[in-house]
């Protein structure tokens, strides 16, 4: 997709329409610029109200000059600042998972407060083609489901991705023409970081050795969304006659499932485990299809969160701890 044509899409409303209030993220860096530019362009023909927000991860020492520069675009733009401070670092140390990791975590709760607190409808992020690509490499190499080979979607929930199928060479061009500035984040080129290391060396050598991969991958993740779509459908019917609550958890109709392709049977097994509130990994989902099997020992067990699977006559019960217990 050509960024006229996106800009095309949210200037007829395909990602916002008349009377809602979205909140654009916004980091001070090249993509969000652009976006929160072109958002504030288009809503006048969409009919939209932008808001924006703006966390300041205490990662680096720019980070003050980023927030002062975020602070002046949108009072330019006329566009409502929402803005936090946060020990990044200090929170990844406390939890043990990365910087990228606790940054992230970071952000998304703070968007998501930021919009139920306004009223907002959608939170708009300015991921684009390389992000995609990315994002579907890394889930690859991790072993990911079709689901995880869907990359990011340009809709997802309260979240829209006007610019995902836009190159960022265009959006860095477009900023280029209009004279719009923005600033460099100098740890974009550490490759000690995991998406970094990918985008700065995988993704090239990949590109040398296969010209157009980057494209392949953003094809790949459309075509997997199809999939997955597809999938999921048939995984909400069958669900409908096989996955049910009772007073201890939920429980699965063994024999109805037992009729189910396996592919639809993990989508289902993995939709139990997050009603109990769990992630759902592959051993948790292999736990439940063993039970539903009759496979291994006693064919029941614990998942994450001391959720236990057991097996009865025709049910496979997902049972939760008991709050009162220990």
């Amino acid at each position: 997709m050509k960024l006229s044509e996106a800009i095309e899409a949210l200037e007829s409303g395909r990602f916002a329409g008349r009377g809602q209030r979205v909140l654009c993220a916004v980091s001070g860096g090249a993509d969000s610029v652009a976006l929160l530019n072109i958002m504030r362009a288009a809503s006048h023909a969409a009919g939209y109200e932008l808001l924006a927000a703006h966390v300041h991860h205490g990662i680096r020492a720019e980070s003050d000059e980023e927030l002062e520069f975020v602070t002046g675009l949108c009072r330019e733009l006329g566009v409502e600042l929402f803005t936090c401070r946060a020990d990044v670092p200090g929170l990844a140390r406390e939890s043990g998972e990365s910087v990228e990791s606790a940054a992230r975590r970071v952000q998304y709760k703070f968007f998501y407060r930021v919009a139920c607190e306004q009223g907002c409808d959608l939170i708009a992020l300015a991921h684009h083609s390389r992000d995609q690509a990315e994002t579907v490499l890394m889930h690859a190499l991790r072993g990911a489901s079709v689901s995880g080979l869907c990359g990011m979607r340009p809709c997802a929930g309260m979240l829209i991705r006007p610019l995902l199928d836009v190159e960022p060479e265009e959006l860095r061009e477009y900023l280029g023409a209009h004279g719009i500035g923005f600033r460099e984040d100098a740890t974009n080129s550490d490759t000690r970081y995991t998406r970094n290391f990918v985008r700065h060396v995988i993704l090239p050598d990949c590109e040398q050795a296969y010209p157009g991969s980057r494209a392949g991958l953003c094809r790949l993740a459309r075509a997997a969304q199809r999939d997955d779509d597809f999938i999921n459908s048939m995984a909400d019917a069958a669900a409908r006659e096989s996955l049910f609550d009772y007073p201890g958890g939920f429980y699965l109709d063994a024999e109805h499932m037992r009729g189910l392709h396996d592919a639809i049977g993990a989508r289902i097994a993995a939709r139990a485990m997050r009603l109990c509130g769990q992630d759902a990994q592959e051993a948790g989902v292999e736990c439940i299809l063993a039970a539903l099997n009759g496979k291994g020992a006693g064919a029941g067990g614990n998942l994450p969160g001391d959720v236990r699977v057991s097996r009865g006559a025709r049910r496979v019960y997902l049972e939760l701890p008991d709050p009162g217990r220990g």
